[in-house]
């Protein structure tokens, strides 16, 4: 999976995981500690959410059905063991969290995240294509700059907004002055970019197009919509 991804189901998870009724789902059971003495008799697989996060931490998912299929795993072996006991309260419980993030992932427009590299790839090569021949703004206005500076401390782009980003991009590159900022935004944004002398027009690696980058142009172009 691409960093942008990474970044996305990190943050997804910090969120996620600070809901009250998650702090059952943090650590793997303890049988003696949480009085569940046959639960990996039961339970094969287990599965947690501290567990979850730190195989995304260390890039042990290779794709995000991987990640998804393990966390949807966390609160059907809780349906699984406590149905076995009787237990409907817990069960109960695991149905709305696993219905709870369910209903969030598909908030991304994407039911299982199995499609996210391929249509985040797909937006940023076609924004990409929309700005690599552009010319580049010398200068950079006070608004562009405070773009800039609030880009830096925001979190990465919502899959689903880029698209959404792209068109209002397609709008804005139109209009001279508003095409201008937004290759300021870039020259300011991405150090790896090169200028060359003579055309003055920038050379776009998209797969370098960082997250400050897409910040900032996100509220740029939010702007005017």
């Amino acid at each position: 999976m691409t960093v942008n991804v990474w970044e996305l189901i990190t943050n997804f998870m910090t969120i996620f995981n600070e809901g009250p009724l998650n702090k059952a789902f943090l650590n793997p059971v303890d049988p003696e500690k949480d009085q569940l003495s046959d639960y990996y008799n039961i339970i094969t697989q287990p599965m947690d959410l501290t567990t979850v996060k730190n195989k995304v931490l260390n890039r042990e998912y290779k794709t995000p059905d991987q990640w998804y299929n393990d966390m949807c795993l966390i609160y059907q072996n809780a349906i699984t063991y406590h149905s076995s006991k009787n237990n409907q309260h817990w069960c109960d419980i695991a149905a709305f969290l696993l219905k709870d993030f369910k209903d969030l992932a598909s908030q991304y427009n994407y039911a299982t995240l199995s499609d996210w590299n391929s249509i985040y790839t797909a937006e940023m090569k076609k924004l990409g294509q929309l700005l690599e021949k552009s010319s580049v703004a010398q200068g950079i206005d006070d608004f562009v700059s405070g773009c800039v500076k609030r880009a830096e401390k925001m979190q990465p782009i919502p899959p689903q907004d880029v698209p959404i980003m792209v068109k209002s991009l397609e709008t804005c590159l139109e209009d001279p002055e508003k095409k201008r900022c937004i290759l300021a935004i870039l020259k300011k944004t991405q150090k790896n970019l090169t200028a060359e002398k003579e055309t003055d027009t920038l050379t776009i690696n998209i797969a370098e197009l960082n997250n400050n980058s897409l910040n900032a142009l996100n509220l740029y172009v939010r702007s005017f919509t």
